[in-house]
């Protein structure tokens, strides 16, 4: 879940909270309590089905991506408006420092793996990393300047700019050494 849903999944413990606290709460907003609780359930029993069940493949738990995306987006929402509260803001610059050492921790890890075991393909995957690491440092920038759309929009531009070149460079030669089994 969490590297399928990368790098939203970053925002997922916020999210939780942050939907935990909507549904204990007496506003009503765009949603009631009970679209709170769906999502909350949504995600939950599939996640805990293909836990407890015996062929656990990471694909049974797609559908519950939908419920994530929602309590994501509930959050970024919540977030977006002027008058969103100190824990939820400090919540989301902690997301955000983690996203960004995240991306710098991992970018350096999978530099250091593909230089010991895929040499000839260490060039191709650093012009992925630095896309990656270039689009999320400028993401973190507008987040710190309080410019939200644009913090979200560069998070966006971030993964897609790491993704095409990682699709189209590297993964087809990684398919010359590895099966897909």
């Amino acid at each position: 879940i969490l590297g399928g849903f990368s790098p939203w999944s970053v925002f997922l413990p916020v999210g939780f909270w942050h939907l935990f606290k909507k549904v204990r709460s007496k506003e009503s907003g765009v949603w009631s309590k009970n679209g709170y609780i769906f999502l909350l359930l949504w995600f939950f029993v599939i996640f805990g089905f293909f836990s407890i069940s015996r062929t656990k493949l990471p694909t049974y738990t797609f559908p519950s991506f939908v419920s994530l995306a929602f309590i994501v987006a509930v959050l970024w929402d919540d977030f977006m408006k002027d008058d969103s509260d100190r824990f939820l803001i400090r919540g989301m610059k902690f997301s955000y420092g983690f996203f960004l050492a995240a991306v710098v921790l991992g970018v350096v890890g999978v530099s250091l793996f593909m230089h010991s075991r895929y040499e000839s393909i260490l060039r191709l995957a650093s012009i992925s990393g630095i896309f990656l690491v270039f689009g999320a440092a400028v993401s973190f920038a507008a987040f710190i300047n309080r410019k939200n759309w644009a913090a979200f929009l560069f998070m966006i531009y971030s993964m897609v700019l790491f993704l095409y070149p990682f699709g189209r460079l590297v993964l087809p030669e990684i398919e010359l050494y590895e099966t897909s089994k």
